[in-house]
């Protein structure tokens, strides 16, 4: 473990088959979860039938107040929209599907400068970010609740993530440790 004002270094090496399970399981149930892929499907159905709808009103030319052009806009925007929101979605899995072909993680000493809890009704986000020197972050890292409560800022911590994703599969501190795929 890195001491503060350490030099903290980065290195890449291979998961272990119990991080790559756990990795992939947790990703199965991230992607399984995404009802916005479905949203995003419905709504730019929507907006496809905006389009067509404005489209024939239009054609059939009984367009005193405009009411066509409106739908055909409303549809477009609505259309353009859900593909960029399907997009975002892909482009997520695609960064998450890389990093398990390769099977490969950065191991990373840094420090906590940031905690964050997100959310309301007992559905909470909690997550850290994670600086490696104090020009460069990682980035912020989902975490379970019990790490949340014993990292403070400013301590260090050694972390292990998929790269390209930025999923975290370990940390380790002088107070808490967490491995993906454990609980307790």
């Amino acid at each position: 473990m890195a001491r503060a004002g350490a030099a903290f270094a980065s290195v890449r090496v291979r998961m272990r088959t119990r991080e790559l399970k756990a990795a992939r399981a947790d990703w199965a149930s991230r992607r399984g979860a995404w009802v916005g892929a479905k949203v995003g499907f419905g709504v730019a159905a929507i907006g496809g039938g905006g389009i067509l709808l404005g489209g024939v009103a239009q054609l059939l030319g009984d367009d005193r107040h405009g009411g066509g052009w409106i739908v055909l806009m409303a549809g477009g925007v609505l259309l353009a929209l859900s593909l960029a929101f399907l997009w975002a979605i892909r482009r997520q899995a695609w960064r998450s599907e890389v990093d398990l072909a390769l099977g490969s993680k950065l191991v990373v000493d840094g420090v906590v400068s940031r905690r964050g809890c997100h959310g309301r009704n007992g559905d909470s986000v909690y997550s850290i970010r994670v600086c490696v020197s104090p020009h460069e972050r990682l980035g912020d890292f989902v975490v379970p609740k019990r790490v949340f409560e014993n990292l403070s800022v400013g301590d260090v911590v050694r972390c292990a993530y998929l790269p390209t994703a930025r999923i975290l599969l370990s940390l380790s501190s002088a107070k808490v440790s967490y491995a993906i795929g454990k609980h307790g």
